[in-house]
């Protein structure tokens, strides 16, 4: 089932096509889950939003070499996408991670001297 075109499907097969070949430029997806516990204390919205834990997996996917971005969309706020994916209804998409070798790996320029731009604190009496 194409998740896209049942939510647009007066958009042309082009568009959708265009929206697809984006998707899967990557070659791997990480959907990013939140399902929601009842009766917990915590709420709802501290449950959602799990970009600590997100931020960690991107951190080291960087760390590895590999490149990466998070991004959310049209798709992660869809029920169909979640019944395929066999989640609850409760539970949420925060968005998705998109994986892969960087075309091309530039380092990053040097950074100044720390004296440059950083003032040593010597306490209250030297202010």
């Amino acid at each position: 089932m194409d998740i896209t075109a049942a939510r647009s499907p007066g958009e042309p097969d082009s568009t959708h096509e265009h929206r697809r070949q984006k998707a899967f430029a990557a070659p791997v997806i990480i959907v990013l889950g939140a399902a929601i516990s009842t009766g917990t204390g915590i709420p709802e919205s501290e449950q959602i939003c799990r970009q600590a834990a997100t931020m960690n997996m991107l951190t080291a996917i960087h760390a590895l070499g590999y490149g990466g971005f998070w991004a959310t969309g049209a798709d992660a706020y869809d029920e169909n996408l979640k019944t395929a994916l066999d989640f609850e209804s409760t539970d949420h998409i925060p968005g998705f991670l998109f994986v892969g070798s960087p075309k091309s790996y530039e380092r990053p320029p040097l950074r100044p001297p720390r004296a440059n731009h950083v003032r040593e604190w010597l306490g209250r009496s030297s202010v």
